[in-house]
């Protein structure tokens, strides 16, 4: 079997026959904030704007 897996796909065989199901995508992963402040050992050693 030749199959173009463009989409999340699942195939499972039952009783010999392949059975193809459709998986809806994951979510979008949510936006990061990225720290402004870098601490080492509880000393301030770089701070930054964006």
């Amino acid at each position: 079997i030749s199959l173009m897996l463009t989409e999340r796909t699942l195939v499972s065989e039952v009783d010999g026959a392949l059975h193809v199901k459709n998986i809806p995508e994951p979510p979008p992963p949510e936006p990061v904030t990225r720290p402004m402040e870098l601490y080492i050992n509880g000393e301030l050693v770089s701070k930054w704007d964006e």
